[in-house]
């Protein structure tokens, strides 16, 4: 969106209210936060307050494309051992592969606790 455009919407916005939105420049986000000045019941003018939020926003893209990475790592061999336990308990698995299929099983089990290890070493990591 245009800096003009979002400058005629804020405006337009404002119309004796508070209103709020985002300015996104080329290398930076604004918040930007306006308020009437009101004489005699009559808007005279407006207080505006530009905050920049690029790097609150950069954080909250890198959160929820972290939470979509997760969650698609952790669902993949949780959906393996369902399908694998699936079977064992219909009695679809003969009884030479039960092995083989408990390996399966026990490998993805290995590939979740290293995930959620790796999760937790994040989780204590300090952001300076």
């Amino acid at each position: 969106m245009s800096r003009k455009r979002n400058h005629l919407q804020l405006m337009r916005k404002l119309a004796g209210r508070h209103a709020e939105t985002l300015m996104r420049g080329e290398s930076h986000i604004f918040e930007i936060l306006a308020s009437p000045v009101t004489a005699n019941g009559q808007v005279t003018g407006a207080v505006i307050l530009m905050v920049d939020v690029t790097e609150r926003e950069e954080r909250e893209s890198l959160r929820r494309e972290f939470s979509a990475n997760v969650s698609h790592e952790l669902k993949t061999p949780l959906t393996s051992i369902s399908g694998f336990a699936e079977l064992m308990k219909e009695g679809l698995v003969e009884a030479d592969k039960m092995r083989e299929f408990a390996g399966d099983i026990y490998k993805e089990c290995g590939q979740l606790i290293a995930l959620i290890d790796d999760i937790m070493k994040l989780s204590r990591l300090v952001i300076l």
